[in-house]
């Protein structure tokens, strides 16, 4: 199944979009169903929807748990993710790295949760994956979506993790952003990190990339780019 066709399998929904897990159907009413294809629970993750909005943190509305916790209907959100705004404007890749860490900021000022998981120094509330993929760019503002990571940790862990998906990470872009994809990135990540604390993420870039590097959909050449970030920084 593709994005933006019927779903042959639930008649009258439109198939979205489709991650690892869950898939993206469009209810026709502005809102979405995400459902667990592995049939996974996710009332986790809208307890921490609720949490984040209640404290005035942009996310998606949650609407909905059916099919105990399995489908989670919420807000439909318009606009790319901050990965497809900056394929149409590769000149604001420093401004969107500094607006995602103003975005990681505010996450780690919220409120922890004490039945996350926890890493083993820190006390902050985690998104552990926010990067340009998890931001859509609203057309009243950023909103942060995919939750499922969450856990208690240092805020540098969380930019750390980021860092190095952002830097090492194979994208898929288009023919012209790719001529010069070696210096958006770059601008990118720098915004970013000098944005949101360089000094504390280099301190945690080695644990942050040996949990990612624990994820089996991380590619060999993605592994080896993370490694050698790793080294590059502590040299």
């Amino acid at each position: 199944m593709l994005p933006g066709r019927a779903c042959q399998t639930h008649p009258g929904m439109e198939l979205l979009a489709q991650g690892r897990d869950c898939d993206i159907f469009d209810l026709g009413d502005g809102s979405v169903l995400r459902r667990s294809r592995e049939g996974h629970d996710q009332s986790k993750e809208a307890r921490l929807l609720d949490h984040a909005a209640a404290h005035g943190y942009p996310v998606p509305t949650v609407h909905d748990l059916r099919n105990d916790g399995r489908d989670l209907v919420m807000q439909k959100l318009e606009g790319p993710n901050m990965a497809g705004a900056l394929e149409k404007r590769p000149w604001k890749a420093g401004e969107m790295g500094r607006v995602l860490a103003e975005l990681h900021a505010g996450v780690h000022q919220l409120p922890p949760l004490d039945d996350l998981p926890r890493l083993p120094e820190g006390d902050a509330l985690l998104h552990f994956d926010l990067h340009p993929l998890n931001v859509v760019m609203s057309p009243t503002g950023p909103v942060v979506i995919d939750w499922s990571n969450a856990c208690i940790g240092r805020p540098g862990d969380d930019v750390a993790r980021a860092w190095a998906l952002m830097a090492c990470g194979d994208v898929d872009v288009s023919p012209l952003l790719r001529l010069g994809l070696s210096r958006v990135r770059r601008s990118l990540v720098h915004g970013f990190v000098d944005g949101a604390g360089r000094e504390e993420a280099r301190a945690s870039l080695r644990f942050a990339v040996e949990l990612t590097l624990l994820d089996p959909h991380i590619s060999p050449s993605e592994q080896a780019r993370m490694r050698d970030l790793v080294e590059a920084e502590a040299a």
